[in-house]
């Protein structure tokens, strides 16, 4: 349960502070400043999640529980976006941000979203965790 929070807040902030969009010289420096906060944000609550975990208390069962939501979130979240994205005319990637993951079957090439991926995993993850527990 610790890699999935861990992942949830640190992949993000790697890829769009360090790689992307964080070192756009061409983007005002306010949306700038947004793409930090948007970003440090669940970074914390991520660490904070795997202080939960972590924590030696008797109530072990409960922050479990806890986390597990608190880890649902980011999902349930990208997941409500990708039906509203629409709506708004948005994408959820960019040209300059991370590749697609290629996969080949039959022949064929499918050019899939990195999130399209690693959501489902994540959400899979999650559900065996809390069901093993």
């Amino acid at each position: 349960m610790t890699a999935l929070p861990a992942g949830q807040s640190l992949a993000p902030l790697l890829i769009d502070l360090i790689r992307t969009r964080g070192r756009r010289a061409n983007w005002p420096r306010g949306a700038r400043f947004r793409l930090v906060s948007q970003r440090l944000s669940p970074a914390l609550a991520g660490a904070a999640e795997v202080v939960l975990i972590w924590w030696q208390d008797p109530y072990l069962v409960q922050r479990f529980y806890f986390v597990a939501v608190l880890a649902a979130i980011p999902i349930v979240g990208f997941v409500a976006a990708k039906f509203m994205h629409c709506q708004y005319d948005v994408a959820s990637r960019d040209q300059n941000n991370v590749p697609y993951v290629r996969i080949r079957t039959s022949g064929k090439v499918f050019k899939l979203e990195i999130n399209a991926v690693l959501v489902p995993i994540a959400a899979i993850l999650l559900l065996g965790a809390v069901y093993l527990f």
